[in-house]
């Protein structure tokens, strides 16, 4: 193969990836990757003649294997195909996040998508979007993230976990959010409790916030479940959630990114 930086390679993995990965599961002969893929008999002629150009496969005893650089070169495509995959998924989710703003920082890392689920929002029912992070809560012991819009039902959702359970809550808001609480349609005297609860602390930042972030883990990090949630026009779009480490990591550090800029609520912040 010619000395191009590796694009005759991409392009192959590109085209002839999937056949790739049946030899990866077992070795073949061609009649057998015939049966086993949707694909024709000269379509996996032509895929083993450009594998075996670009020494990815070889044959020994009549089928057809990875060479250990093919094997490597399926452990670089397999990561990039399971985050294209979400992200075909999760465009409704993040085209609607508000990227307008020249202060917002809108830093979704491509680790992030790695194995995470992705929910798109009903637009009758937004809310309900939600549901898997709510059954978390219960099972954790400690929740902590940042939002741009604080809703009734949040705090709801938030009031029995903490004033009637374990969990501790750490959440950071816009200084615009936080001035629009008193505001409440509902929920005042629940919001009111959490501001009294020792496992409760509200913070806030001057800086825009694109989207929602939170974690859910114990005090030593151990476990971890984060996700990503967008909301437009006031309801919720979508979210992506996680339990894939290296993306909780990233979670956290964005986290502690914000936190540092995040100061507690002055005294009386709240005029409930």
């Amino acid at each position: 193969m010619g000395d191009d930086g590796g694009q005759s390679l991409r392009e192959t993995l590109a085209r002839r990836g999937t056949v790739l990965a049946a030899l990866h599961s077992a070795p073949r002969n061609k009649p057998a990757l015939v049966d086993t893929l949707p694909v024709s008999r000269s379509t996996v002629d032509r895929a083993i003649d450009e594998l075996t150009e670009a020494d990815l496969i070889e044959r020994v005893d009549g089928d057809y294997r990875p060479t250990t650089a093919g094997e490597v070169a399926l452990d670089c495509r397999r990561p990039y195909v399971e985050r294209t995959d979400t992200l075909a998924a999760a465009r409704p989710v993040l085209n609607a996040v508000d990227d307008t703003d020249a202060d917002a920082e809108v830093d979704i890392d491509p680790v992030f998508l790695q194995h995470a689920s992705v929910t798109v929002a009903d637009p009758s029912v937004p809310e309900n979007a939600l549901g898997g992070a709510v059954d978390r809560l219960t099972a954790s012991d400690r929740l902590r993230g940042f939002a741009a819009v604080v809703k009734p039902s949040y705090v709801s959702m938030l009031h029995g976990p903490v004033t009637g359970g374990d969990l501790s809550v750490e959440v950071i808001v816009e200084r615009a959010t936080r001035e629009g609480l008193a505001d409440l349609a509902y929920g005042r005297e629940q919001f009111a409790d959490l501001l009294d609860s020792d496992d409760f602390e509200m913070l806030e930042v001057e800086r825009d916030l694109p989207y929602a972030l939170w974690l859910m883990d114990d005090e030593n990090e151990t476990g971890g479940y984060a996700g990503v949630a967008v909301h437009e026009t006031g309801g919720v779009a979508g979210l992506l959630a996680t339990e894939h480490e290296p993306a909780v990591d990233w979670c956290r550090e964005r986290y502690d990114a914000v936190r540092a800029a995040a100061t507690p609520l002055p005294v009386d912040a709240v005029d409930l």
